[in-house]
């Protein structure tokens, strides 16, 4: 705790963990009400939630990149090896991610595009259909990012090595997630709303400037 770099550098990471929660709740939001698009609300509400949507989600995936670096910086001395194969699975996580948000804004254009009186549901919902699925891929991807980031944390201590087993609960929640989405599609069932007290919980230890460990723990 007495090294000033480190304590900032993880609480930037704090921080971007902070507005990327804050961005996700309301990105949850617009998505819930956009899960029945041919509702009272087409076509005018469309359209606003998409645009809130996508624009929760860019924040999002800002804010991943922004953890992403910082988490590397602060593990960097640590474990080099880890902590650059720790912070690639969430960067790759984050351009699987960007690539699921390019079908929100196709959504968008496709309600721009439908003349008056008509409708273009199946469309919307098509794009839609695309963004969850793609997403659900990527998840695969943050569930090896965290559980990456498990074994990093784990060591130095009993809260680092709780903060550890929450991590990886989580990161084996998304991943069963992940499996659950491609093999059972129609399963609303899903881990990560159980298991995300682990990034919060991260999150709080990041905020409180918790140091990267001076060696790592093998």
């Amino acid at each position: 705790m007495d090294d000033p770099t480190a304590r900032g550098t993880a609480r930037i990471a704090g921080l971007a963990y902070l507005a990327m929660t804050a961005a996700a709740l309301l990105g949850a939001f617009d998505e819930t009400l956009l899960a029945d698009v041919a509702g009272p609300g087409w076509p005018e509400a469309v359209p606003r939630g998409l645009l809130r949507l996508g624009l929760a989600q860019r924040v999002v995936a800002l804010m991943d990149i922004v953890v992403a670096a910082a988490l590397w910086a602060l593990f960097r001395p640590a474990a080099p090896r880890l902590s650059a194969l720790t912070a690639a699975a969430r960067l790759a996580y984050v351009a699987l991610f960007a690539l699921a948000q390019l079908q929100i804004w196709q959504a968008l254009a496709v309600t721009g595009e439908i003349p008056a009186g008509t409708t273009g549901v199946s469309a919307v919902e098509a794009a839609l259909g695309r963004y969850r699925a793609i997403w659900d891929a990527a998840f695969a991807l943050f569930a090896a990012h965290l559980l990456l980031l498990a074994r990093l944390i784990w060591g130095g201590g009993l809260l680092r090595q709780v903060l550890a087993a929450l991590l990886a609960i989580a990161g084996l929640g998304y991943l069963v997630d992940s499996l659950i989405a491609f093999a059972l599609p129609q399963t609303v069932f899903r881990f990560a709303p159980y298991t995300f007290v682990g990034e919060m919980t991260l999150m709080l230890w990041l905020l409180a400037g918790a140091p990267a460990p001076r060696r790592f723990a093998r």
